[in-house]
């Protein structure tokens, strides 16, 4: 099992010492910006999306668009609750929603222990991603707000 990282946010480095404090630094893989092609190739071979938001102050992730990218390639997610995730991700159908550090430890050991569970909640994903229209009314609602 590996765990590919993307992102060249701030807890980059101290999330590289964690990995090699924990003697596991040879399967955690950070792979800084990722976009295009390349976001494509991780999200078709992944098994499991997390991204488990949290609030810090006034900020908080609106809705996260990566977790509706990455059921298009029948990949479930792990979503917190302080977030828009719920608007996407359906706890224990498509994906879960969870809250603090044990909630995700438990949600990917879960998960990540029963691969028909996680196949099925891939296909949940997808079909839900690909009957919704999401693309097409994302894209009529965003030229709403910008040209009135």
């Amino acid at each position: 099992m590996a765990f590919l990282i993307g992102g060249d946010g701030g807890d980059k480095h101290r999330l590289k010492d964690i990995a090699e404090r924990h003697g596991v630094a040879a399967r955690v893989h950070f792979f800084g910006s990722v976009a295009g092609e390349r976001k494509a190739a991780l999200l078709s071979a992944a098994d499991l999306f997390t991204m488990p938001t949290r609030r810090v102050g006034n900020s908080v992730e609106g809705f996260g668009i990566v977790y509706a990218e990455a059921a298009w390639y029948g990949v479930p997610s792990v979503a917190g609750t302080e977030s828009g995730a719920g608007d996407f991700v359906d706890d224990g159908v498509n994906g879960r929603l969870v809250d603090g550090a044990h909630s995700i430890a438990h949600a990917l050991t879960d998960l990540l222990s029963d691969h028909a569970r996680l196949i099925a909640m891939g296909k949940a994903a997808q079909a839900k991603v690909r009957s919704s229209g999401m693309w097409k009314q994302a894209f009529e609602h965003l030229m709403k707000v910008v040209l009135g």
